[in-house]
């Protein structure tokens, strides 16, 4: 019996068609499960150990010769279910472009956007969805911790990688780590800003993953909101934070660090000369930057650098 905790977490959103396909080929493989990609008119795909394949009756495949074809049925039914039959209450979430589900898993959500001042207002005829799971690995910060911190001090690092390469899941870990007083050698404070609840997903006021007994969480708030009112308020040794994407995040970042915390943060892109805070100075904040990639499965280290 399959008794994986990420597929008593998962299984439960899926519309009943998806959930008698993974029955039928007997999917026991949950915890290496990545990401569920269900799109109108178009084949199931899901991504396991880094590695994209098809679903259909005689089980994963690179061949789409057979493969499941979603259907509009299966994209409401999944909608109804993450949305627990009101949409319009998750509407500010639906117009990010994601939900998030119990244990930091979450969906991506596309479809036909309605416009007004530049703000996305509503999403409608929802045609897209990616279901991605989230995975605790302890002991992914280990091989970096002794790069972003030396003599009692932490370095500020920015973490570089595509999507799905593994940079919550490495942040989550140096979080834990930091808040190890034996590792550190002193009581360091951490404050984690997960704002698209996906580094501690925080339900109920209970972290669902280990991010360490000294630090705090502060979730759904904008980066450049919780920055500087954590920065002022409580005083944390090193700030945490995951998917910097504007000015105003970086803006917060760097009250941050004028103020002596330390950061540590992650930002989409391929390196260190190509990533979403391109046109920023990051140089003069950053001390280390770490490159990630899939090359070798989500969480492959490419390189560690000094700035």
């Amino acid at each position: 019996m399959d008794k994986s905790l990420k597929k008593i977490e998962i299984v439960p959103f899926l519309s009943g068609n998806i959930k008698k396909l993974f029955d039928n080929i007997g999917f026991n493989n949950w915890d290496n499960l990545n990401e569920l990609r269900v799109n109108v008119s178009k084949p199931l795909i899901a991504d396991v150990c880094g590695e994209r394949y098809y679903i259909s009756d005689s089980g994963l495949s690179k061949n789409n010769s057979n493969s499941y074809i979603s259907s509009s049925d299966d994209i409401n039914i999944i909608m109804e279910l993450i949305t627990k039959s009101s949409v319009y209450a998750y509407n500010r979430h639906i117009n990010s472009g994601y939900i998030t589900l119990p244990g930091g898993n979450r969906v991506g959500i596309c479809g036909n956007c309605n416009i007004s001042d530049g703000k996305i207002i509503s999403v409608n005829e929802i045609n897209s969805l990616n279901i991605r799971i989230s995975h605790e690995k302890k002991g992914v910060g280990d091989i970096v911790f002794p790069d972003i911190y030396a003599n009692g001090k932490a370095k500020n690092t920015l973490i570089i990688s595509p999507p799905g390469c593994g940079k919550t899941t490495m942040l989550r870990d140096i979080a834990r780590i930091f808040s190890d007083a034996s590792r550190c050698n002193k009581i360091i404070i951490c404050a984690i800003i997960d704002e698209r609840y996906e580094l501690a997903c925080s339900r109920g006021g209970i972290t669902c993953f280990d991010v360490g007994d000294n630090n705090f969480v502060i979730s759904g708030c904008q980066k450049s909101t919780a920055i500087p009112m954590v920065t002022r308020c409580m005083s944390p040794d090193i700030i945490i934070t995951d998917e910097l994407g504007n000015k105003d995040d970086f803006k917060a970042i760097i009250y941050a660090a004028k103020s002596g915390c330390a950061v540590i943060a992650s930002v989409h892109g391929i390196n260190e000369t190509n990533h979403e805070m391109q046109g920023y100075d990051v140089s003069s904040y950053f001390e280390k930057i770490i490159i990630l990639s899939r090359r070798n499965g989500p969480g492959t280290i490419e390189q560690i650098m000094e700035v």
